[in-house]
């Protein structure tokens, strides 16, 4: 149940669900314009997001408490007392479709680049011994990571990578390579002309710039092109988390951004066959959608996994709340 706010930037408000059963009216103020660094923009409750949490099907219902489920789920606790909580092992995956791109400061790239940034400080200030992270992006293709000979990346053209063919941002250790992380994660760029490139930290990181300045690598429409097929940056991500990681011991997850459904290579049911996989392996699911506010959410709600939840919203500026809090909900 929605309660909107009438036009961007005015008030607007939104109801959320949370167990046991309890509805929140809540109201927030959105910025004038998207922070001039990722760590802004984290106060307030989206007027259009929506969660799983009081739906149905595979999304998360709040329960830790399956037996036969991968680490976490018990809620890290022992006979004599509480046990340390796992290293968190995350990859995020992001859609880099022609529908996601823009150069004006609302477009949903700029705001999914600060979301992604976001999710990066959280874990950054809670930190944990062993925390991973990465992130692969995708449109028609997904791509490797970016070099001085390829700052673009490599179309990976395949809708199912080899564990060779690296993910945009392997997967990492978040205390020893955060900086490059961060660096590689503001490829989350306008994808339409090769000289709109985003700065790095010296600059806002929504800036764009066509001369001067020290660039950040990022995809083109000449690499990974313009439709969206998730499959291969998924399946990135599983062999990342599956090669890297031990489900024993570490608590691994997905955290997948779109605006829309599959139009191209293995279309909707690759994409399902990409979460299956990755849930066969322990590794749980998120699903954010960014959406115009007349989207049928129905597949993007489908690819939820384990103690991952859906997450809908058609304000892109929320989507760095919507990241934070996910951070926060992890073991």
């Amino acid at each position: 149940m929605l309660v909107r706010g009438s036009i961007r930037r005015r008030l607007s408000c939104g109801v959320r669900a949370s167990l046991p059963l309890l509805f929140v009216l809540s109201c927030s103020r959105p910025p004038a314009e998207p922070p001039d660094a990722h760590t802004a923009g984290h106060t307030g409750t989206s007027p259009t997001t929506t969660t799983a949490d009081t739906g149905g099907g595979l999304a998360h219902t709040g329960g830790h408490t399956g037996d036969t489920g991968p680490i976490g789920h018990t809620g890290g606790t022992g006979d004599t007392g509480t046990a340390p909580s796992p290293p968190r092992a995350i990859m995020l995956v992001v859609d880099m479709s022609s529908s996601m791109m823009g150069t004006s400061p609302d477009a949903a790239v700029q705001w999914a680049r600060a979301a992604n940034l976001t999710f990066l400080d959280a874990l950054e200030q809670t930190p944990r011994g062993g925390d991973m992270l990465g992130m692969a992006l995708f449109a028609t293709y997904a791509t490797s990571p970016p070099t001085p000979a390829a700052p673009t990346g490599i179309a990976i053209r395949t809708d199912t990578p080899s564990v060779s063919q690296r993910p945009w941002a392997p997967l990492a250790d978040v205390s020893g390579q955060g900086a490059e992380l961060r660096r590689l994660f503001r490829g989350i760029c306008d994808t339409g002309s090769s000289l709109a490139r985003c700065r790095t930290a010296d600059a806002p990181d929504y800036e764009l710039v066509t001369t001067g300045g020290t660039w950040a690598p990022h995809p083109t429409r000449d690499t990974i092109e313009t439709m969206t097929n998730p499959q291969p940056a998924l399946l990135q991500a599983v062999n990342e988390l599956v090669e890297k990681t031990d489900a024993a011991t570490t608590y691994r997850g997905i955290l997948f951004l779109s605006d829309g459904v599959p139009n191209a290579g293995g279309g909707e049911d690759g994409t399902t066959m990409a979460v299956d996989e990755a849930w066969a392996n322990g590794i749980h699911v998120w699903s954010v959608l960014v959406h115009n506010g007349s989207f049928n959410d129905a597949f993007l709600r489908s690819l939820v996994r384990g103690d991952g939840t859906f997450h809908g919203t058609s304000q892109t500026w929320f989507l760095p709340t919507i990241y934070e809090g996910i951070a926060a909900e992890l073991p």
